[in-house]
């Protein structure tokens, strides 16, 4: 009989040994995959036995949720959309549209405001869009959507261009009023330019455009703050 008690006890621990060797392996698979997808992934089962099976971590069942994501009754994943996105435009009220130019970084100021003058939306709204932004190159950027759009003569397309504080972007400026022929705001953009190298830059481009401008800014070298630059520039006209 003690060969059967000692059968018994070998199937007893290899029992044992199964459950526990199984149940690591469960655990391994899945921090491998919590590892692959990410803990606030969607894990859709597509095989198996419940095929429809839709299980979210971190994913509210609400589709007012803050986390931007949610899974609706149908069990489809839905997106709750971006307030930065400039497709909502249209739905936006007066409140949410300060709430993005408050959040809202320089490139996604350059689309609203755009969108805003286009729109004929409220001035305030549009002026805050422009002092709240810094970067002179979306600035730039904004100058050339608007001129593209045919709203070169809008009071904003001045004060945008006037907002330039950086002479490389005041310097394309001038450029871009050249080429759109709206020679009214070279002045005014040559006067904020404080680098000699773009100052020389734009003489360069005002003169090939129209001479009664360039003697005006470039006045006899006033312009220039340093001899180099007054010399280089003698030179380029004596070339003349």
């Amino acid at each position: 009989m003690e060969w059967i008690f000692d059968g018994i006890g070998t199937e007893i621990v290899s029992f044992i040994l199964g459950l526990m060797s199984g149940a690591i392996g469960y655990r391994f698979y899945i921090n491998r995959r919590i590892q692959r997808a990410g803990k606030k992934s969607v894990q859709i089962q597509l095989n198996g036995s419940n095929e429809n099976n839709i299980s979210a971590d971190k994913i509210s069942g609400d589709k007012n949720s803050p986390s931007g994501d949610y899974v609706g009754r149908d069990k489809i994943i839905y997106n709750n959309p971006d307030e930065f996105d400039i497709r909502n435009f249209s739905q936006y009220n007066t409140s949410q549209i300060e709430n993005v130019i408050a959040k809202g970084n320089d490139a996604t100021l350059r689309k609203w405001c755009l969108e805003l003058i286009i729109n004929q939306k409220p001035k305030y709204l549009i002026l805050q869009c422009i002092e709240k932004m810094e970067n002179n190159k979306e600035k730039y950027k904004l100058l050339v959507d608007l001129s593209k759009r045919n709203y070169n003569d809008c009071e904003y397309f001045a004060i945008i261009g006037n907002s330039l504080s950086n002479g490389v972007y005041l310097t394309k400026a001038i450029e871009l009023y050249i080429s759109i022929g709206k020679t009214e705001y070279i002045e005014t953009a040559f006067a904020l330019i404080e680098n000699n190298k773009y100052i020389y830059k734009s003489l360069i481009a005002v003169y090939g455009y129209d001479r009664e401008i360039f003697k005006k800014i470039y006045d006899n070298g006033k312009c220039f703050n340093n001899k180099q630059y007054k010399r280089k520039m003698k030179v380029f006209l004596k070339d003349k």
